[in-house]
């Protein structure tokens, strides 16, 4: 049974069997019984599964950093808004038809991250009315820079009547400054996307203070 599947040697004609060499002479086996396909067939397979999973590893990788890049610059954002300084830059004259004047707005932005906001808005209120209002479109600042946006300010035709007519009246004492807020909101959007607003509520002296182009000493970027 096992001479079937014998070959005789083409050198001396020994029969050899499975051996890669001849029993008699040492001449090679001219048939091969190793399955070489069998071979790399695994070895590919293993490199394929290796290549899959470096590849998974890197998209961890790269998916964390993208995640830590977005984190940090949503939070240097959100710091560089809380930062911004503001000042009023100038006045127009006032025009009693639409009861308002132009102004020109200061925005300085003292950190190391842009910023940028979509309008900053100012209420002064008198004895709890609104008074006057003023409105600025912004736009981005870049870091340690200002910049100077165009706004208005309008009146309150209501209320400045009624100051006119109580001050013509005799014992009445003129409007007291003690008696004025000032409600200051800026509104933007964190990375362009997120809805950001920050309001202040200060007296009108602060807001004199705060807003006052001659107050240098709180604006940095002069």
């Amino acid at each position: 049974m096992t001479e079937e599947y014998s070959i005789p040697c083409p050198n001396c004609g020994k029969p050899i069997r499975t051996e890669k060499f001849c029993p008699g002479c040492g001449t090679a086996n001219p048939i091969n019984y190793i399955d070489e396909s069998v071979k790399v067939s695994r070895t590919r397979a293993v490199r394929r599964q290796e290549k899959s999973r470096g590849f998974s590893r890197v998209m961890v990788m790269g998916i964390g950093v993208a995640v830590a890049v977005l984190v940090g610059t949503f939070l240097g954002n959100n710091y560089a808004l809380n930062s911004m300084q503001f000042r009023v830059n100038d006045v127009s004259e006032f025009d009693i038809a639409s009861m308002s004047s132009t102004i020109k707005l200061d925005a300085c932005n003292p950190t190391v991250f842009p910023a940028g906001f979509d309008r900053f808005s100012a209420v002064i209120k008198y004895r709890q009315a609104e008074f006057a209002r003023v409105t600025v479109d912004g736009d981005l600042v870049m870091p340690y820079q200002a910049a100077t946006f165009d706004g208005e300010m309008s009146l309150s035709a209501d209320i400045i009547s009624g100051l006119v007519l109580a001050l013509g009246e005799p014992g009445n004492s003129p409007y007291n400054e003690n008696d004025m807020t000032v409600a200051m909101t800026m509104d933007a959007k964190i990375l362009g996307i997120v809805p950001y607003s920050q309001s202040d509520e200060f007296s009108f002296s602060e807001f004199q203070q705060v807003a006052g182009a001659d107050q240098s000493a709180q604006y940095s970027c002069d």
